[in-house]
C-alpha cells in the first residue's frame, strides 16, 4: 500500500463518525497488517450505528481474502475483549465466520503453541467456546511452550468439556445476615471429539511441568483408578519432586485392588 492508501486507515480513528464511515467504505483490498484487522474489528463495536454497519460491509469484503497469518495475531490480541462488547449485534457474525476458517484455526493454534510468554490462556479459553477448535486441543496439550496452556488444554480434554467464565454470581454464606461471596460464573459445552484418556494421562504424566503432571494424575484418579495402567502411571511419579504430584500418585497406589 502506498502512503495515500494507508491514509484512509488513519480516519478509522477520527472523532467524526462520517469520516470513519467513509474510510471503511473506501477499504477494499486484502489487509497487510494485523493492526488494520484490529482497527476494523474495533469499528464493528463503534458507538455510531452507521459506522458499525459500514464496518460490517468492509469486513465482509476483505476478511475472506485476508491471509490467516495477518488475521490471527489481531485475534490473539483482541478476541477475548470482544466477548464483553455490548454495542454490536449482527456485526459479530463476520467474526464468527472468520473464526470458522480452517486456515485461521490452524494459524491460531500454531501461534498459541509457539508463544513463549504472552498470556494466551485467556485466548485459548475463549476459542474453546467454538467446537471448530476442538481438533487443535491435543496438539496444544502436548506441544505448547507454556505450561499453563498445556495444562488448560489437557484438563479440557480429560474433562471432555469446554468451560469458560461468563461473569460473577453471588454465593450465599448466611442469608439471614445478608452475607454472601462473589464467585466466578461459568458456562460450558461437551467437546465434539473424544480423546483417549490413557494416552492423555500417560503423556501428561511425562510432562516437564508439575502443573501438567498433577492434572494427568487427577485424570488418572477420575478415570483409571484401580486399573493396572493407572497404577503404572502413579508408580512413575511416586518420587516426583513436586509434593502435589507425589500425594496424588500415592493416593492412586493406595487405591489399587488388593
Amino acid at each position: 500500500m502506498d502512503k495515500y492508501t494507508n491514509s484512509k486507515f488513519l480516519f478509522l480513528f477520527h472523532a467524526d463518525g462520517y469520516l470513519r464511515e467513509a474510510a471503511l467504505d473506501k477499504i477494499s483490498d486484502e489487509l497487510s497488517s494485523p493492526f488494520f484487522v484490529a482497527a476494523i474489528l474495533l469499528r464493528l463495536n463503534d458507538w455510531v450505528p452507521p459506522v458499525r454497519e459500514s464496518a460490517l460491509r468492509c469486513a465482509e469484503r476483505i476478511f475472506p481474502k485476508t491471509p490467516a497469518t495477518v488475521i490471527a495475531p489481531a485475534l490473539l490480541a483482541l478476541y477475548p475483549r470482544t466477548l464483553s462488547w455490548t454495542r454490536w449485534n449482527v456485526e459479530r457474525s463476520i467474526l464468527t465466520q472468520t473464526l470458522c476458517r480452517l486456515d485461521v484455526i490452524a494459524t491460531l493454534a500454531e501461534r498459541i503453541v509457539a508463544e513463549p510468554q504472552a498470556p494466551v490462556v485467556r485466548m485459548l479459553a475463549a476459542l474453546t467456546r467454538s467446537p471448530d477448535f476442538d481438533s487443535c486441543l491435543q496438539k496444544i496439550a502436548f506441544e505448547a511452550q507454556q505450561p499453563s496452556v498445556r495444562a488448560f488444554a489437557l484438563r479440557t480434554l480429560i474433562d471432555g468439556r469446554a468451560r469458560w467464565r461468563v461473569g460473577t454470581t453471588r454465593r450465599w454464606i448466611d442469608k439471614s445476615m445478608g452475607q454472601f461471596a462473589t464467585v466466578a460464573s461459568f458456562e460450558g459445552r461437551p467437546l465434539t471429539i473424544r480423546a483417549d484418556l490413557l494416552e492423555l494421562c500417560t503423556r501428561g504424566s511425562q510432562d516437564r511441568s508439575a502443573l501438567v503432571r498433577k492434572i494427568a494424575l487427577d485424570g488418572t484418579i477420575r478415570g483409571l483408578m484401580g486399573t493396572t495402567a493407572g497404577v503404572a502411571i502413579a508408580r512413575s511419579l511416586v518420587e516426583d519432586r513436586s509434593q502435589g504430584v507425589r500425594t496424588r500418585a500415592e493416593f492412586v497406589i493406595r487405591g489399587q485392588p488388593t
